[in-house]
């Protein structure tokens, strides 16, 4: 039945660029080989090469495959795979569990050697259960380092986005549309070295085959791009930044917009929306309309000016109603703070809303590291659970085991021996839990930040190594620590005690 049903789901993802189809559907016709190859009970090898294809075709398939798809992918389509990884991962590590055994026991010789083979023992003998408490410390740790390496990755793309988005300018100055600051006084203010000036007005835009969107649209002169623009994501056909301006300024064809554009509620997948795409534009007041095509992609629109235009086409479209109202301001020895301060006290009843793009960047970095650390806050309580469920397994261990126990204690074992094979147990399969997660984490990631535009842009990837290292630590010391009371109450057992309760 799964060999049938992943095979349908294949042929449908391929055949219509379905992204879970091309990924998920050969994962479930591997699944259902297992039960196909080992009757009536699939043997290790046949779960361990299941296994590895499985992890292959999860790895490397998006990106070998169908990497034109994945393009306008959203974070779904990797909280599968993460899962679907997984899930393979422990299937392959339980496989292989007495080969991983076999390696620990030859490493752990000398005094310590019989509390190892002890503590091994019963994860061994209950492969079923130790797989399912592997599973579930991969999918807690592999969640919590996912979203650490991420919260890194944007925390160092917003350090670089300063300079990207407000180019040779300084601070971002907005007013009233009705009462608009006079920005020949704002040029000519002691430090400023110079002002561009543009005229924002809201907008109606219609893709192809969709509803209306509203939307800013905000018209520019040359001085902007004199002045020195933001830096464009992609400039499309245009030799330079510098080159694709001008066309938009010239051309009332060309526009230019961001890769949040028109992204109401999520209704429409980042990176749908690109250098080439045809729409309308349309004035809401007077209902005049053109049709327009993207020329380039800019950075993030962090100041919410909304799409960029030239100002002759503008003017042309929208008439009267075109008023300068907002400013890109550039500053010479001049601490932008201070001088944000001085324009909001100078014309506050011109509606003055003045923001330097450090503190526009610095508010987004704020606002998503506070959601970030919501959902590490979250996921924490996720892997205390897991840990609560290690120490449950473990109390009911030490009650399955007590006549064993004491035949050991009978022979002369010592207690401490007793406790720490416990101890071993517990780290034994919360480390594999462990390693699964972190690894499998990382190799998700990267796939998010390499291929795709979820993050707004393709980043550089890499793994603070520091706060991955301190998550896996924490996670394997509570993990001890909620084993402890077991394995003390397992050391404390008297061989007489144990061996006369009958069970």
């Amino acid at each position: 039945m799964g060999v049938v049903v992943g095979g349908v789901a294949t042929v449908w993802g391929f055949g219509t660029d379905g992204q879970f189809g091309i990924l998920l559907g050969p994962l479930i016709a591997l699944a259902g080989l297992v039960p196909l190859l080992g009757r009536p009970e699939p043997s290790a090898g046949v779960v361990t090469a299941v296994s590895m294809a499985a992890l292959a075709w999860g790895t490397f398939s998006l990106r070998l495959v169908a990497d034109n798809v994945v393009e306008t992918s959203d974070i779904t389509l990797f909280v599968a795979q993460g899962m679907a990884l997984t899930g393979a991962a422990v299937a392959l590590v339980t496989a292989q569990q007495e080969r991983i055994a076999a390696v620990l026991r030859r490493l752990g010789g000398g005094d310590r050697a019989l509390s190892l083979h002890l503590g091994l023992a019963y994860p061994l003998y209950r492969l079923m259960r130790t797989g399912l408490t592997v599973a579930m410390y991969s999918l807690v740790v592999f969640t919590l380092t996912f979203v650490t390496i991420l919260s890194n990755i944007l925390d160092g793309r917003l350090e670089h986005l300063q300079h990207r988005m407000a180019g040779g300018f300084d601070v971002a100055l907005r007013s009233s549309p009705a009462n608009p600051v006079p920005f020949d006084e704002v040029a000519a203010m002691k430090g400023v070295s110079g002002l561009a000036a543009f005229s924002t007005v809201p907008s109606t835009f219609t893709l192809d085959k969709e509803k209306p969107a509203q939307w800013l649209l905000s018209a520019f002169d040359e001085r902007f791009v004199a002045l020195g623009p933001p830096t464009l994501r992609d400039r499309g056909r245009y030799p330079s930044d510098l080159a694709a301006y001008r066309a938009v300024l010239t051309d009332p064809a060309l526009i230019i917009v961001d890769p949040l554009f028109l992204q109401l509620g999520g209704e429409r997948p980042i990176g749908s929306i690109g250098v080439g795409t045809v729409m309308s534009v349309t004035d809401p007041l007077s209902g005049a309309s053109r049709r327009v095509k993207v020329a380039a992609m800019g950075e993030l629109d962090l100041a919410f000016n909304g799409a960029l235009y030239g100002r002759a086409g503008a003017r042309e479209l929208f008439g009267a109603g075109l008023v300068p109202n907002r400013a890109y301001v550039a500053l010479d020895g001049v601490d932008p703070q201070a001088f944000s301060g001085r324009l909001v006290r100078t014309y506050r009843a011109n509606g003055a809303e003045v923001d330097p793009f450090s503190v526009i960047v610095a508010n987004t970095a704020a606002t998503e590291s506070q959601f970030f650390e919501l959902a590490r806050g979250y996921l924490g309580l996720g892997l205390i659970a897991g840990v609560a469920g290690l120490g449950v397994v473990m109390v009911r261990a030490v009650r399955e085991r007590r006549r064993q126990i004491g035949v050991l204690r009978a022979l002369g074992f010592m207690p401490a021996r007793v406790g720490a094979s416990f101890l071993i147990e517990a780290a034994f399969v919360a480390l594999e839990g462990i390693v699964i997660g972190t690894v499998l984490a990382s190799i998700t990631a990267y796939n998010v930040v390499t291929s795709t535009e979820i993050l707004g842009t393709r980043l550089p990837f890499s793994v603070s190594e520091v706060e991955v290292t301190q998550l896996v630590l924490a996670t394997l010391v509570v993990s001890l620590i909620a084993t402890l009371v077991p394995a003390y109450r397992a050391s404390r057992i008297k061989p007489a005690v144990a061996l006369r309760i009958a069970d």
